[in-house]
């Protein structure tokens, strides 16, 4: 009996996560990974049933999976190269199923099911265990499929005509016309697809090659599965339509909230039982489909923003706008009245980590030499599904949304009014549901299994991928300072652009637990912002090679300056000690080095609590 290890891989995973219009599509592209990742494993127990298979990655239970598994297995009776090949036209085939969805009923246009059958990059090696070497093998599997990899045939794509809006590669295969507004005749007008020639000339593509849909036709796509003006290649479209729910049919909702609704989060948590909200969402914002008390056809949350009203409305029905903004003045005095101050945010906040040096940790370079590397995977793997079970139930409304939760890689929309919660909870589940787990198998038990988290805070209509751009970026910049640590980098909506990296702990002081400790401060109104601010100008006066005994000098000066109010003196002496302790301590954690993460942390703390009041 010969033992084997089996890899299997899907992808292009940065194609499937990085080709993102919409939140939707972001999260569609890890749900759907997680989907065909699903579907290859229960296939390959099935078709390599009689040796005995042992998946020893991911855990079957998980709600997340990634784009490989690995499993054990004898090969009696199993012809290795045939069972890898019909694996790999499975997961095609289940890839091409979902984007046959919408056309049950209607023929596809030419060369959309190309685009399907030739998009994924599958790679998969079988790697016998020699002398029951497990160690060797596992180590030796990934290095011969990345050999592998490197060697395979370029795609090349022989499409022209208009290109895809999410991925800019493929050729639209689905087009809904949109309309404008004629302010004279008080009428929509729908866009007209002419043709020139044989050609549509919007769209360089023959009739039979793009399925153009009406503006207002909804049987074969709804309005949040392909916008107006929108087009979209089958590839695309796949990710746009993905159910996670029910894969083989077509979601009747929006599956997944907008940037938009993830940083409004908070504030529709404390309005959502008042009657005027609740009117608002019927009329207006279309949460609650019933048409006749709908003033629009489709649900908007850039809506719930009186400041784009105006801009959205106009373009539909300009008779609808004032109707609009008085159903908002409505609310907003009921909202007022109930004794609500929380503001309409306009930011929020992309989180993404990989594990730090998770290669070394994975092929067994800092696990002691007599612990069975077979069982520590097993053991690793049921600690992600720990780790990952639990954030994703900790990551609900109204703190964000989680995109993809795993050992090696995370992704999380977060309301930035829990972003320093979210992370703290974060950094703290990984610690015990996976480092402190597998302490006993480590060579060195002070060495860590760590996390480099990059945030991206930006305004909600930032286009999503500047937005995945800059977390990537961040994150690496974390790995850079050293691993163990996150960066924050706050987009804002003027253009400019603000960034710090910090230590999780520095002597025993954990920085996010001092930065939110300053941050209730002020936001419970002990202190005004304005000390953050005076902070920081120390660099711009003095630059950042200032010492350490000037910066807490300032520090005793400016937090007194910055207190508000209180009833009692005694009650303020206390509260301005404490603040001049908390934010001392955080000084502590970057000093003279590094002033200038420190002088930009003042700035991005006071940035985040303005945008979460005002």
């Amino acid at each position: 009996m010969k033992e084997y290890l089996f890899l299997f891989t899907i992808g292009p995973v940065k194609d499937f996560i990085a080709d993102s219009r919409k939140a939707q599509d972001l999260f569609a592209g890890s749900a759907l990974l997680s989907y065909l990742t699903k579907g290859a494993i229960i296939f390959a127990k099935k078709v390599m049933h009689t040796g005995n298979p042992e998946i020893i990655t991911p855990n079957e239970e998980t709600p997340f999976k990634p784009n490989r598994f690995v499993l054990k297995l004898n090969s009696d009776g199993i012809d290795l190269a045939k069972v890898g090949k019909e694996l790999e036209d499975y997961v095609r085939q289940l890839f091409v199923n979902i984007g046959e969805i919408p056309f049950k009923t209607k023929s596809k246009p030419n060369g959309y099911k190309n685009q399907l059958e030739d998009y994924l990059e599958i790679s998969w090696l079988f790697y016998p265990i020699k002398d029951g070497d497990y160690r060797t093998a596992y180590k030796n599997l990934f290095i011969e499929l990345s050999a592998q990899k490197n060697v395979n045939a370029f795609k090349n794509i022989h499409e022209t005509g208009r290109k895809c809006s999410v991925d800019g590669k493929l050729n639209v295969k689905v087009y809904r016309k949109s309309c404008t507004y004629n302010h004279k005749e008080k009428k929509l007008i729908e866009e007209d697809i002419q043709l020139n020639g044989e050609y549509y000339s919007k769209l360089s593509q023959k009739p039979s090659e793009v399925e153009v849909i009406e503006r207002l036709d909804e049987n074969l796509l709804k309005i949040w599965h392909l916008e107006e003006g929108e087009g979209l290649s089958a590839v695309s479209l796949v990710k746009r339509i993905f159910n996670s729910k029910q894969p083989d049919k077509l979601s009747k909702t929006h599956v997944f909230p907008s940037t938009t609704n993830v940083s409004l989060m908070n504030w529709l948590a404390k309005v959502k039982d008042i009657p005027e909200f609740q009117k608002y969402e019927r009329k207006v914002i279309c949460n609650i489909k019933n048409k006749k008390i709908n003033l629009f056809e489709h649900s908007n949350d850039q809506l719930y923003y009186p400041d784009n009203i105006r801009q959205i409305v106009d373009k539909i029905d300009t008779d609808k706008t004032n109707t609009a903004l008085d159903f908002h003045k409505e609310m907003a005095d009921a909202i007022k009245n109930a004794g609500i101050t929380e503001p309409l945010t306009k930011y929020y906040a992309l989180m993404r980590f990989d594990g730090d040096n998770m290669g070394d940790w994975l092929s067994g370079e800092w696990i002691k030499e007599d612990k069975d590397l077979e069982e520590y995977h097993k053991v690793f793997t049921n600690c992600v599904h720990q780790f990952a079970t639990k954030v994703a139930t900790y990551l609900k409304k109204p703190r964000g949304q989680v995109i993809y939760a795993g050992g090696e890689d995370f992704m999380a929309l977060v309301n930035i009014h829990h972003l320093f919660n979210v992370l703290g909870k974060i950094r703290k589940l990984y610690k015990e549901e996976i480092n402190d787990v597998l302490t006993t198998y480590k060579k060195e038990v002070t060495r860590e299994m760590t996390i480099s988290v990059g945030v991206a805070i930006a305004h909600y209509k930032q286009p999503l991928p500047m937005v995945l751009d800059r977390a990537k970026e961040m994150e690496s910049k974390a790995k850079k300072g050293g691993r163990n640590r996150y960066a924050i980098g706050v987009m804002k909506h003027s253009g400019n652009a603000l960034e710090m990296v910090s230590p999780w702990e520095v002597n025993r002081n954990q920085t996010l637990i001092l930065v939110g400790k300053i941050q209730k401060s002020i936001e419970e109104g002990w202190f005004s912002t304005a000390f953050l601010r005076n902070l920081y100008n120390i660099y711009e006066e003095y630059g950042y090679d200032v010492e350490d005994y000037l910066i807490e000098s300032k520090i005793m000066l400016y937090v007194p300056r910055g207190a508000n109010n209180f009833a009692t003196k005694e009650e303020k002496l206390k509260q301005i000690d404490k603040m001049i302790q908390t934010t001392t301590s955080l000084y502590s954690c970057f000093g003279k080095p590094k002033n200038e993460e420190f002088a930009n942390l003042m700035l991005i703390l006071d940035f985040l609590i303005r945008k979460s009041r005002s």
